[in-house]
């Protein structure tokens, strides 16, 4: 299957990220998607520090094999702060800066779900998370509105795990 990068990238930036991302999914052999996953959360995550410690989480826990079992504990940690920040958002109003977190924290969920996934677990999540990835790494450069680091976001999403190309960039 080839797929042209300048029209993936049109429809991602379009109206279409769902069906990029679950295209996109699907060309990252399944033993390398809580890497491919970690990649996108690492290539964003600086942006938002204020999330350092469950991105970092997160990112220990898809990034090495034998934890990819605690995927579900990461998950419920990130959950627990979205939560709260839609508490807070709705309370005290939506600054850019919260609706980056919530952003980021949405990635950060997503890749807890596909590290967990990975495992082949009894209670799986959705077993479209990893799609999702590209509507929630959407939003989030949307949100920070900075061309390089959307072209970083990009470039982390189309590459499996950071090491094959499953496009070319």
């Amino acid at each position: 299957m080839i797929i042209e990068p300048e029209m993936l990238y049109a429809r991602w930036k379009g109206q279409d990220a769902l069906a990029v991302g679950s295209e996109v999914f699907g060309l990252v052999p399944i033993g390398e998607r809580p890497g491919w996953a970690a990649g996108i959360l690492r290539a964003i995550a600086h942006e938002v520090p204020e999330c350092s410690t469950l991105v970092g989480v997160v990112l220990a826990v898809a990034e090495q094999p034998n934890r990819w079992a605690e995927g579900h504990r990461a998950f419920s940690m990130v959950r627990r702060e979205v939560l709260r920040l839609d508490e807070e958002g709705n309370r005290s109003g939506w600054t850019e800066a919260l609706v980056a977190r919530a952003h980021l924290l949405a990635v950060a969920e997503l890749v807890a779900k596909v590290a967990y996934n990975s495992t082949d677990p009894s209670d799986p999540f959705d077993d479209d998370s990893g799609h999702w990835l590209s509507v929630c790494l959407r939003g989030f450069v949307e949100q920070v509105h900075d061309p390089l680091v959307e072209a970083k976001a990009w470039r982390a999403f189309v590459t499996s795990a950071n090491r094959t190309a499953a496009l070319t960039v």
